[in-house]
């Protein structure tokens, strides 16, 4: 397709699947492979538009996943090992300066949430940074304002142990480096196993 008018297109207004692909083999069942020649890039390879248009009084409830990916596997007989990748996002153009993931949402649920259940050792979520800048780098920043009266918290811990420099926390925080601050309120103890320093 050399124009600008869509190459492929559906339109489906009944109450069942849209597009279907039933994939038996080793390879894909859907390759998007867009080459651009010219200074119009476009939207993209592949978008997806969901939009509830509601004209009435009634009450509608739209709950269902707008887009899933699931990876399974049933294993009959003999030993699987699953170690593929469900989703895998590669920005290879080293001087790209857009979001690799963009997420906005503007609804009172959450942005992300990671439900991982399993017996394995493996973190839910691991952030591998590594950088070679003059200035200096972050693999993580939380920015969050709140323009009510209500608190705005930047993290909040449950459960669980926080270890900032060990991998092996005893404690509900457990730091192995130096602490500073112009304040450390304490209302019960202040213990160190190593020395205190007031300055």
């Amino acid at each position: 397709n050399d124009g600008t008018g869509n190459a492929f297109e559906i339109l489906h207004t009944a109450n069942a699947v849209t597009f279907l692909i039933d994939k038996n083999g080793t390879n894909l069942g859907l390759d998007i492979d867009q080459d651009v020649t010219n200074s119009n890039w476009g939207t993209g390879g592949f978008r997806y538009v969901g939009t509830s248009n509601v004209s009435d009084a009634a009450t509608y409830t739209k709950s269902a996943s707008i887009f899933t990916i699931t990876s399974d596997v049933s294993e009959t007989s003999g030993t699987i090992t699953d170690s593929a990748i469900v989703l895998d996002i590669n920005q290879s153009h080293a001087d790209a300066t857009g979001n690799v993931v963009d997420v906005d949402c503007n609804g009172t649920g959450k942005c992300a949430f990671f439900d991982h259940d399993d017996t394995g050792t493996n973190p839910s979520v691991d952030i591998d940074r590594d950088g070679n800048n003059a200035a200096a780098i972050a693999g993580l920043k939380v920015d969050v304002v709140n323009a009510g009266a209500g608190a705005a918290y930047a993290a909040i811990f449950t459960a669980g142990l926080v270890g900032i420099g060990t991998s092996t926390p005893d404690t509900t925080l457990d730091v192995v480096g130096t602490i500073s601050g112009s304040t450390i309120y304490t209302p019960t103890s202040l213990r160190s196993s190593g020395a205190l320093t007031w300055e």
